[in-house]
Order: structure tokens, then sequence, then C-alpha cells
């Protein structure tokens, strides 16, 4: 069976849920319960999806709406389920919920299309969830349904993305590895991928190795047809992560240390998404990963993963912290299908609307979605977005 990288991303989500977040104790048992019924789902509905044609076939058609309601359903208690949870969680339960719950009304009207695409994309952005905490254990699950997958097969990038998607970070590694040392495609084209943002985020933030990829990154500078814009990020890149090497960052310490390596980053940007910097973002957003969850107190009192004001005590530090995310993340961001910029400046809003920092992720916020949804026709923020503009800045003003 031959599966790619956007069938690897689906089974991301329920990777994530299982191993890749922080489930309290007492709700573990009943998460990975709803879970496995998710994941029953999948495991039928998916091989079918793979062709367009049994998909759509009327013979299977009582199968796959079957499974695409039990799909929807256990997303809808899992979404439910999140509370005492990390933000995290919470956030990308409430999206998996409303794209499931989607991916079944469109196949119910016969709009077979519709629904294949969303179901293929659902969880694109479980690839970077997967990726902002230090290793844990694998899930069995998911390496049972992939083992007869022919992975061999598969073209470099999405092996290894799929690999990532299953949490076998070793085998991403290494197969990441042999991308940029392949000769099957131009060196400009390989450093403008995503796979390079995956790898360091791996080796920085999953891995806690900053001296791996040195090595990787001066083969890649003996390239002979590296562009010129490619060698000056790499050299920087490279830097970077040596000086990190050099770090010992103390226990408790992380808002400080992540706020002032990334002031150092961006003063010595050249302009604002300036990538020559990376490394250094993406350390940050580790050091802030590992703060927020210590000092989060989860999502109790929360909707949809986010704090309201009259839930818990203002905490202007947990403003900061996600305000920091929300800037790393739009640097080193790769996920288009759920934008975590967007939860974290929310986050920091209602963390402490009343701080600098809810002031600041505000007016990012703001900016993000004017510039997002503006074009030649005007600027037409949606609904929603334009609700959720409006009540943060009355949350503000209270």
């Amino acid at each position: 069976m031959k599966v790619s990288l956007k069938y690897g991303s689906v089974v991301a989500a329920v990777v994530f849920f299982s191993a890749g977040s922080t489930v309290h104790a007492l709700n573990q048992e009943q998460t990975r319960a709803r879970m496995d019924q998710i994941f029953g789902a999948l495991v039928t509905v998916l091989p079918l999806s793979l062709n367009g044609a049994e998909y759509e076939k009327p013979a299977n058609r009582e199968l796959v709406l079957a499974k695409l309601k039990e799909l929807s359903e256990q997303s809808q208690n899992l979404q439910s389920h999140a509370s005492g949870n990390d933000r995290m969680f919470a956030f990308v339960a409430g999206s998996l919920a409303k794209d499931a719950r989607d991916i079944y009304r469109w196949y119910g009207r016969g709009s077979y299309g519709e629904s294949r695409y969303l179901l293929h994309n659902l969880t694109e952005n479980c690839i970077a969830c997967h990726s902002r905490l230090p290793e844990s254990k694998a899930f069995p699950a998911a390496e049972a349904f992939f083992k007869d997958v022919k992975v061999a097969n598969l073209p470099l990038m999405e092996r290894a993305q799929l690999q990532m998607a299953t949490r076998q970070f070793d085998a991403a590694l290494q197969t990441y590895e042999e991308l940029f040392k392949s000769s099957g495609g131009r060196t400009s084209e390989i450093i403008m991928m995503d796979g390079f943002v995956d790898y360091l985020k791996l080796c920085v933030r999953v891995k806690r190795d900053v001296v791996r990829p040195v090595a990787v990154l001066e083969g890649m500078l003996k390239r002979p047809d590296l562009p010129k814009f490619a060698s000056l990020q790499l050299e920087q890149w490279i830097a970077s992560l040596r000086q990190l090497a050099k770090r010992r960052d103390n226990p408790g310490a992380e808002l400080p240390a992540a706020r002032k390596l990334m002031f150092e980053a961006q003063r010595a940007s050249e302009f604002p998404m300036d990538r020559g910097r990376l490394v250094d973002f993406i350390y940050a957003s580790r050091l802030l990963n590992s703060y927020v969850q210590k000092k989060d107190p989860g999502t109790a009192g929360a909707k949809n993963g986010l704090p309201s004001a009259t839930a818990q005590v203002q905490r202007p530090d947990l403003a900061e912290a996600y305000y920091l995310l929300g800037v790393t993340e739009s640097i080193i961001g790769r996920s288009y299908w759920l934008s975590q910029t967007e939860f974290y400046l929310e986050t920091a809003v209602r963390s402490a609307p009343h701080s600098k920092y809810a002031e600041k992720a505000y007016a990012f916020l703001e900016e993000q979605v004017v510039v997002e949804f503006s074009g030649s026709s005007g600027t037409n923020v949606p609904e929603d977005m334009q609700k959720t503009l409006d009540d943060l800045r009355k949350l503000m003003k209270r």
C-alpha cells in the first residue's frame, strides 16, 4: 500500500493526542480510550480515501459514512474531554472536532472531493506540534498501522515527514540527512523546503541536540550549486548552533532567557523575516514551551483551550510567554492548516488582558489578520475572526 505525506499527517492527529501532549494522569485512560476509537475509524477510512474512486464507490458509501460519523462523534467527545489538559491539546482537539464534523457532512451531501481534501489535510499542523517538546514514548498503534507501508518507496521529503508524524524521530532525522546529501534536487530547492525547519526543530527541541546538525549543515555548504543567499543562512545557522552548544540554562529561568535570546536575535537580523537567526528562535521556543508546560495551570474554566479573564488569576508572565511564542511561531512556523501564531497571541491577551504584553499581542494579532485577509478587493476579515478581535479589545478595556 502506498501512503503519501498527507495521509501520514492525518494519523498525526492520533499520535499528537496519544503521545505528544500533556495529559493529566486521571484523564489518561479515558483519553486513550477515545483515541483508540478515533484511530479505529481512521484505519478503515484512510485506505479507502487513497483512491478517489474507492472513496466514492456506492458499495463503500455506507461503510465510509458510518466510520466518518464515528470519527466525528468521538472527536466531539475528545473536545469535551480536553479540559484539564494543556492548552495546545484543547486547542487542537477543538480544531480536530470541527474538521471531523465537516468531513462527515461533506461526505453525507455527496461532496466527495471536498470531504477527501479536508480529510487529507486534517492535521498538517500536528507535525509542528510533535516537535514542541522533548521526545516521549512512541504510539504503538500508529507504528502498527504503518508496518506494511513501503516507506522506502516514498520520496525522501514525504518519508521524513511521515516518520515525524508518527513520532519516529530518529528515523526522520536520518531521512532528512539523506535528503540533504542527495543529488536528486537543486540545493536551493532543498534549502527552501520545510524539511530544514523541521529537521532543526527535531534536533533542537525534541532531541535537545545542537551539535548533530552542525556537520550536516557544513556538508551542505560544500555543494557546488549552493546559491549565495543559502550559504549566508547556513553559515549563520552553524554559528548559532555552536554558540547554543555553550549555553547552560538554569531551570526556572526559561522566560528571561528566551526573552534575552530573542532580543539579541532580532537586533542582529537584517530585516523582520530574516531566516539567518532561525535557530535562535527555535531554541527560544524550546525554552518558552518548557516554561508554559510547567507554569500554565491548564484549561480549567477555559473554552477551546483559551483562558477566560474570570476563570483564573491574571498571569502577566504567561501573557509574555505566549506573546513570545506567537512571535517565534510567526518566524519558524510551517503549518498552514491551523495557525498556532494566532492561538498563542490570543492566549497571551486572555492570560492577562491589562498587561503590556496583552497589548503587544493584540496589536500583532490584528496586524496578522489584516495582512492575511487583505488583497486586491480590499480587506475582508471573516466574521468569526472579527468577533475574536472585538471580544479581545473589549476584554482589554474592562
